[in-house]
């Protein structure tokens, strides 16, 4: 069994948090084609742009941390996880859309807590980021109460 990401020695960590950095440039660029292709082709919302600048701003100075502190935090990769899972879980409410592809971006905080600290980790943050999306599909369900919100849901 590996061991957690928090014993590692500050190199090691600074080349995981590194490939993350990387990562989540990654996923940020792919949010506008997939939203704007959930959202049929129209225009995007201003609440994704302010996501996506909040998202850019923040991962930004986590690349002048990572650049120029030699001693990276013992708490930097719960941190990360955590600003994460809020940012990646709030993606999918940000959108209203019936296929609701923004959805599998909440995956990425999940992946990153199983790798980082262990699959028990990375199910309660899937957990936890799959709660709100079902709930939001289970009231559609009971308030338009038609086969319609059922399929949706």
């Amino acid at each position: 069994m590996t061991a957690p990401m928090m014993s590692l020695d500050p190199g090691a960590l600074a080349r995981v948090e590194s490939v993350f950095f990387r990562v989540r440039w990654f996923m940020w660029l792919l949010v506008v084609p997939i939203a704007w292709l959930d959202n049929g082709a129209q225009a995007l919302d201003s609440n994704l742009w302010i996501w996506m600048a909040l998202v850019a701003i923040l991962n930004a100075a986590l690349g002048i941390v990572l650049r120029f502190v030699k001693r990276l935090p013992a708490q930097l990769p719960a941190a990360t996880l955590i600003l994460d899972s809020l940012l990646f879980g709030a993606l999918p409410h940000i959108l209203p859309s019936e296929a609701n592809l923004l959805a599998f971006f909440a995956l990425f905080p999940a992946l990153v807590g199983a790798i980082r600290f262990g699959p028990a980790v990375g199910l309660v943050v899937a957990g936890l980021l799959v709660l709100p999306i079902e709930a939001r599909a289970v009231l559609a369900i009971f308030q338009q109460r038609n086969l319609a919100a059922l399929t949706a849901g």
